[in-house]
């Protein structure tokens, strides 16, 4: 688990960083007041997420 210099490897930390950004996602999705503002956040690109008409988060 760790490198020649006692660090968690670069994998790993790698890993854990995303998490970080996967719990902030997730708390600003469980916020959002609508549907179009989830599919927003979950796909983390604003300008090309579907309609909730298209496309709907629980399938």
């Amino acid at each position: 688990m760790l490198d020649t210099e006692e660090q968690m490897r670069k994998g790993i930390r790698d890993v854990l960083g995303e998490w970080d950004k996967e719990d902030e996602t997730m708390a600003a999705v469980t916020k959002a007041t609508n549907e179009a503002e989830q599919l927003k956040l979950m796909c983390g690109c604003p300008s090309t997420s579907p309609s909730p008409a298209s496309r709907s988060i629980a399938g």
